[in-house]
């Protein structure tokens, strides 16, 4: 991952979330997957 993905990688871990990233099967293009876990205000 480029130095971006990272910066965004580490910022998702540190609130509990994911981002991970994926190469086709075909070998063009990938894919990215955001997992972020949503928290009620209380």
């Amino acid at each position: 991952m480029g130095l971006g993905l990272y910066l965004c990688q580490k910022l998702m871990q540190s609130v509990g979330s994911k981002i991970t990233a994926e190469n086709n099967e075909n070998g063009i293009g990938a894919n990215f997957t955001i997992e972020y876990i949503l928290r009620a205000n209380n």
